[in-house]
């Protein structure tokens, strides 16, 4: 499902930063849209380390052992 929504955000915001750019020519364009698609992937993924980080080994030690049920 990422795929499709990074398909279905990305092509249209990367042609809209590229176009915005057009007045300058094609190459600096498509160099603006390739900056801010690598800021995008940048932040997501500072973002999902935040979000997913696991919990801290302090955390496995004041839990206690684990007893099975009998």
């Amino acid at each position: 499902m990422s795929q499709q929504v990074g398909i279905a955000l990305g092509t249209p915001v990367m042609s809209a930063v590229s176009s915005s750019q057009a007045a300058r020519g094609l190459l600096p364009g498509i160099r603006a849209a390739v900056g801010v698609n690598g800021l995008v992937c940048l932040a997501a993924a500072v973002l999902v380390a935040v979000a997913l980080r696991l919990p801290g080994r302090s955390a496995h030690v004041e839990a206690g052992p684990v007893v099975a049920a009998a």
